[in-house]
């Protein structure tokens, strides 16, 4: 997360980190890749509504 965090400083196009506590990277569930965890179905579902929100803001 570090990393991403200094990038975003850094970045001079809009951008917004989204972190998401106990998440693992991005879309992927590592741990869960058929998102059967209704905690894998949440995140994915925030990360999916976050994305479409912003592109459509």
């Amino acid at each position: 997360m570090e990393s991403s965090r200094t990038a975003v400083t850094r970045l001079t196009a809009e951008c917004r980190l989204v972190e998401i506590d106990g998440a693992q990277h991005g879309f992927a569930v590592h741990d869960d890749p058929l998102y059967l965890n209704p905690r894998s179905q949440a995140w994915q579902a925030f990360v999916i509504g976050t994305v479409r929100d912003w592109l459509t803001s």
